[in-house]
């Protein structure tokens, strides 16, 4: 506010001349009130100002090792720096444990994996390889390990897509968990009981030797245990045919009784119960990949052969459905949006040229427009020629992505591009193949629940501990020509 002019004054943020009143808010002593209360804001901005910068630069220094990282953790209580966490830790990552797959190499080159992640189940996991499906349990902590769960279900035919549902459901007197997956124009369902705890003496068996806990357990997959008689088979099996389409994707939502499969003529919505045909839209180009929206059920997402993200609207007359849509560098494999992650209208796609997009769906829906559109960012580094099966995984809750390389390297990036760069945070070492899966387990509540029987034989502090780190399957080194699943964390 200024009086330089008699009469009149100016007011600095509308920049615009006032005359002043003999009375009201626009006489002057009201205005010399308002004046000095101006004053002070701005007088106590300065002081929180400067007092932010001292704080700011009295910081701690990045660790740069993990010594360092501990004892900033334990002197100071926490890690104000959000990159010096569990981002700190992935930059870290070590193989600490694996274990060799049965059959030649070759069968795991397009392998795809189903995992259980919830700290309710006892980890389980399906392997598509090119000519079987393999039933394990798996554990990560206090030793890594695989073992088998009945019989390989044999199948010629190489699966597309492959995925766990998230309801537990009875039947034939067993709690269920579905299994479903695409191969040629087929997709499948198949329920699996849920695995029972591991008995004690089977504990003991496998993971100690003469009353102690062997300190290397063996390099191998354990065989079926004796305690899941009975929770080793599908209890059901039910498919969907079409014969002149070629199923690509799925993706599976069956808390509203929803599948979608993606195909290379038509897109289709069926019942998760039945298999039963909802609807189904005609498409111009292959669907590589698709997503349903934890947030919104009724929409699905798809990526396509020519590069676009389109937005389906199930709810819409078929010549309506199309209400957003988006077109990459390159035909699209991978596709999620980022329900939980700031705004929630993130999407993150990743096409077969290694372009990684994130793109926000509040974008213009304008067809003529679509070419236009931008990603909000991209990221750097991932390398890719042209295939569909390379490992990649989101873990939305601490804002990361991995994608593995053609040219046989894995990389985490960060998600948070506010405070972080485009750059991987991570990049593995050199491996004899690429990587075909890889699954994060970051978030305690990702952690399989610990078998009951370790409460033992060791403390409660190390059946409690979750070490943060990845599982990449499908492994290959230059010694060997057998491929392995490992365990990597940053602490051992």
């Amino acid at each position: 506010m200024s009086f330089d002019i008699p009469g009149y004054f100016l007011d600095l943020k509308t920049k615009k001349y006032f005359k002043i009143t003999p009375h009201g808010p626009y006489s002057l002593p009201e205005l010399r009130k308002r004046l000095q209360r101006e004053q002070e804001e701005e007088k106590l901005a300065a002081i929180s100002a400067a007092a932010a910068f001292a704080k700011g630069s009295q910081k701690q220094p990045k660790p740069t090792t993990f010594s360092q990282f501990l004892r900033q953790r334990a002197t100071l209580g926490r890690i104000e720096c959000t990159d010096t966490g569990l981002r700190f830790l992935l930059a870290c990552l070590k193989t600490r444990s694996k274990v060799s797959l049965h059959g030649p190499s070759s069968i795991y080159n397009n392998m795809l994996v189903a995992l259980t992640a919830d700290m309710s189940d006892y980890g389980h996991v399906f392997v598509s390889n090119r000519c079987s499906l393999q039933h394990f349990g798996y554990q990560l902590d206090p030793h890594f390990a695989v073992w088998k769960v009945g019989q390989e279900l044999m199948d010629n035919s190489e699966a597309q897509s492959l995925h766990f549902g998230s309801r537990l459901f009875d039947m034939n007197g067993f709690t269920c968990r579905s299994v479903v997956g695409t191969r040629g124009g087929t997709f499948w369902l198949r329920p699996f009981p849920v695995l029972p705890p591991l008995l004690g003496e089977e504990i003991r068996s496998m993971f100690t030797e003469n009353g102690s806990i062997r300190q290397r357990h063996h390099d191998q997959i354990y065989e079926c245990p004796a305690s899941y008689g009975g929770h080793s088979f599908a209890v059901g099996y039910q498919e969907f045919s079409q014969r002149k389409d070629l199923f690509w994707c799925s993706s599976i939502d069956d808390q509203h009784d929803t599948v979608i499969v993606g195909g290379d003529r038509k897109i289709y919505q069926l019942s998760a119960t039945t298999l039963r045909l909802k609807r189904s839209r005609k498409l111009i180009s292959s669907v590589f990949a698709s997503y349903i929206p934890k947030s919104q059920p009724a929409l699905s997402w798809f990526g396509s052969r020519d590069g676009k993200v389109r937005l389906e609207d199930w709810r819409q007359p078929t010549k309506d459905t199309v209400i957003n849509e988006f077109v990459q560098s390159s035909s699209v494999y991978q596709i999620q949006s980022l329900d939980n992650v700031r705004s929630g209208h993130e999407l993150v796609t990743v096409a077969m040229d290694g372009s990684i997009d994130v793109w926000d769906t509040r974008q213009s829906t304008k067809k003529r427009k679509s070419r236009h559109k931008r990603p909000l960012y991209s990221l750097r580094g991932h390398v890719n020629e042209s295939s569909r099966h390379l490992g990649f995984d989101i873990d939305t809750e601490n804002q990361l992505l991995m994608a593995c390389g053609s040219d046989e390297r894995v990389r985490i990036w960060s998600l948070d591009h506010q405070n972080s760069t485009s750059d991987p945070l991570w990049t593995s070492e050199k491996f004899q193949a690429p990587i075909p899966a890889a699954k994060f387990m970051t978030t305690p509540s990702k952690y399989p629940k610990l078998q009951d029987g370790w409460s033992e034989f060791l403390p409660n502090s190390l059946n409690s501990r979750q070490r943060p780190g990845i599982l990449l399957f499908g492994t290959s080194k230059e010694s060997s020509q057998m491929r392995s699943i490992e365990w990597l964390t940053p602490v051992e």
